[in-house]
């Protein structure tokens, strides 16, 4: 059975057209780059991730306070 984090979707932005174009983790596994529609061949390196791990940490952030305020009442 495959992992299952491999299934998770992530948005790429491009930085020149500011377009996002989502891809697996299984697929960003595999590849070094993503080619934009506009054409910018973006390399996916960890800053690449930058946006999706802020979002990701805001989403976190949201819900321990949603926990914290349940929890205190």
């Amino acid at each position: 059975m495959s992992d299952v984090s491999d299934c998770e979707t992530l948005e790429i932005m491009c930085p020149a057209c500011q377009t996002t174009t989502t891809k697996t983790v299984a697929w960003l596994k595999k590849h070094d780059r993503i080619r934009c529609s506009c054409g910018v061949v973006i390399p996916l390196t960890p800053r690449t991730f930058d946006h999706e791990i802020a979002k990701t940490s805001q989403a976190v952030d949201q819900l321990r306070r949603v926990i914290d305020k349940s929890s205190t009442h």
